[in-house]
């Protein structure tokens, strides 16, 4: 795959209820988040506005230069963001790309995919029906939190009707 330019753009400004309502449900509803929002540190409310108004995945260093105008400037404070938000259950980290995404935090019926454009790195969270995973991990002792797949589609598949 190729190397292609991106533009930043900066993300647009939240306020602490849209924070906790940002990531929405399939249905279109909005899901609340784990954890109050007046728990959010700057740092971490800024990161997970980013995450939820870019609606794709992104690297630290990505996040760290949409971030440099409000103030953060060291690497390790995005890090140290990231980890807290998946502490809480709020991002997850795309292993295939190492990068992050804001999590939709809509009550799951099964384990999540994550369906993951290859050109521009947009994400889509959907539900797996639980039998249809059951096979595949029915040696482990997982739970469905534990779960958590990607798979590489373009944006015309990702959009289509479920």
């Amino acid at each position: 795959m190729g190397m292609h330019a991106r533009t930043l753009a900066q993300p647009e400004k939240l306020n602490a209820q849209q924070v906790s309502t940002a990531v929405t449900a399939p249905n279109g509803t909005p899901a609340q988040t784990p954890a109050p929002t007046g728990a959010f540190s700057r740092n971490e409310r800024l990161v997970l506005e980013t995450l939820v108004t870019t609606k794709a995945a992104l690297k630290a260093y990505e996040l760290l230069d949409r971030l440099h105008d409000e103030g953060i400037k060291a690497p390790m404070t995005v890090y140290r963001a990231l980890d807290r938000l998946a502490a809480r259950g709020l991002v997850r980290k795309i292993s295939n790309l190492n990068a992050f995404v804001a999590v939709d935090q809509a009550p799951r019926q099964g384990p999540s995919a994550f369906l993951i454009c290859r050109e521009c790195h947009k994400v889509r969270q959907i539900d797996v029906p639980k039998d249809q995973v059951n096979s595949l991990f029915a040696l482990t002792d997982l739970n469905d939190e534990e779960i958590f797949l990607e798979a590489f589609a373009d944006c015309r598949t990702m959009t289509a009707p479920q």
